[in-house]
């Protein structure tokens, strides 16, 4: 039926007037079956029968009102009797067929008046316990009572919460079935239906319950982690936000990439390595830095790396890179941080160059001292020659021996001074040593302080930079020199550990 009111429809002209009716009533449209309420209520008392309405309080005030506004005051008509439904029907939330029987025991006065009665009760089923063979049973009840008394009476159900298994054993125990919209005799509907139930039967109904109970577990389990996995995806995406926006307004690049394609680069990223966002590296200078990044391992992937480029104007860059993997837009990922530290390089040349200064400045009077003696040996073999005719073959010797003295100082100071440059190749580490103890020996004769060297050898090579070894020594062997206030041996042992 389409007349949008069949309950008006059924229990005029299509229930019995002998036997009475047990109507099932199937709703999902609040706004309709709050209409089909009311035309049932109306009808009752349009025909002077007592009706009795079993819903939640809620439902109960929102009825009444409906009802004023139609004009039918309840206060005046004490033939509408409501009563709450949880009360009528529950105990604990769960069915309760016990306190469901009590409300035949309400109705009964009234029929055994004769009077005309029609009932319209909500069932409130709950996900609590079993309880379609208590319900089954009461419905059966119910159907006999209706039968015997002429009463017209439909047990409602919410068909969204209603498993489809319980309305089709209801649809046995009822005359009608009926909906918001429309109407029909129940194609179940059987007394034979009505005898004892079998051993066999019951354990039919059993296995129902015991099969809905699992599928409800079941759905339940699913929704958890439907609605976790959601929950960690939304808290995953948020945190990204939270992390693009930070990493957005850094002062340092951040690149966030995936194999070879970036796809995240900050403003500062941007400015200043001239990469658009979501691009593929190609010939750029960062390809070797990510190629040498890839094939670290271990401990190292986690470890800063300095990186250093050269600038189309020539000027030197140098970048302390700190790396992670992470996930982003839910795939693996490396985000790559630099840190500019091209100043505090210049700044440390600055005070390396500094330091190599102080010391030449230090050493200055100890290696014009250590000058002036061989030059002194020089001037007198020369006055000796002026007046001599013997052999001077001793005296060149001697002379060459000073000048090369002289030569090898200097070399050494001159060293010292040089700026210092990333040239590292295999050096014999004991012929440094040698070099640095002819640059200090003469600042250790001033302070009465002897300087050896041990070794083991005369080569051992070591892959280093010539002259940040030989700073690295000076230094040593000066602090040793300035921590001796009363002279004494700066002895240097050399030897290979791998031996």
């Amino acid at each position: 039926m389409q007349n949008g009111h069949p309950i008006s429809e059924l229990t005029r002209h299509h229930c019995s007037k002998e036997t009475g009716s047990h109507i099932l009533y199937i709703y999902n449209e609040l706004d309709k079956y709050l209409l089909n309420t009311i035309h049932f209520i109306s009808e009752g008392l349009a025909n002077s029968e007592i009706v009795f309405v079993i819903e939640s309080d809620e439902m109960i005030r929102t009825i009444q009102n409906e009802l004023i506004l139609n004009g039918l005051n309840v206060d005046s008509y004490p033939n509408v009797i409501f009563a709450n439904n949880k009360d009528s029907y529950l105990t604990d939330d769960q069915f309760d067929i016990s306190k469901a029987r009590e409300l035949l025991i309400l109705v009964k006065p009234y029929t055994e008046k004769k009077m005309k009665i029609r009932t319209w009760g909500h069932v409130p089923l709950t996900d609590s316990g079993a309880v379609l063979e208590k319900l089954r049973l009461f419905e059966l009840e119910c159907d006999a009572f209706v039968s015997r008394k002429d009463i017209t009476t439909v047990c409602i159900y919410n068909g969204m919460t209603t498993p489809a298994y319980v309305q089709n054993e209801l649809l046995k125990t009822h005359t009608h079935i009926m909906t918001d919209r429309d109407f029909n005799q129940s194609p179940f509907y059987n007394r034979d239906y009505f005898d004892n139930l079998t051993l066999g039967e019951l354990e039919r109904l059993r296995n129902l319950e015991r099969q809905n109970s699992e599928l409800k577990y079941q759905n339940t389990q699913l929704i958890a982690e439907s609605h976790l996995a959601k929950l960690k995806h939304e808290m995953i995406m948020q945190s990204e936000k939270k992390l693009q926006l930070v990493f957005s307004r850094l002062p340092i690049p951040i690149i966030i990439r995936k194999d070879r394609k970036i796809i995240f680069a900050n403003h500062a990223a941007s400015e200043h390595f001239t990469l658009i966002e979501e691009s593929t590296i190609e010939e750029n200078f960062l390809k070797q830095f990510f190629e040498k990044y890839d094939h670290l391992e271990g401990d190292s992937v986690e470890q800063p790396l300095h990186h250093q480029y050269t600038l189309q104007n020539g000027k030197e860059k140098y970048y302390i890179v700190q790396s992670i993997e992470l996930s982003y837009e839910s795939k693996t990922a490396v985000m790559h941080s630099f840190v500019d530290a091209s100043y505090e390089k210049e700044n440390e040349q600055i005070m390396i160059r500094s330091e190599k200064m102080n010391i030449a400045g230090e050493l200055a009077a100890s290696i014009a001292h250590e000058l002036r003696n061989p030059l002194t040996s020089i001037k007198g073999f020369f006055q000796m020659m002026k007046y001599t005719d013997e052999k001077k073959d001793l005296y060149f010797k001697v002379i060459d021996d000073e000048l090369s003295r002289i030569e090898q100082i200097s070399g050494e100071l001159l060293t010292l001074a040089k700026p210092n440059s990333d040239d590292r190749k295999e050096s014999n580490i004991v012929q440094i040593i040698y070099d640095v103890q002819v640059l200090l020996e003469s600042r250790a004769h001033m302070e009465n302080i002897e300087i050896t060297v041990d070794s083991t050898s005369k080569e051992m090579t070591i892959y280093c930079d010539t002259n940040r070894i030989k700073q690295v020594f000076i230094n040593l062997i000066k602090n040793a020199i300035d921590a001796m206030e009363t002279g004494g041996k700066v002895c240097v042992k050399v030897k290979n550990s791998m031996i």
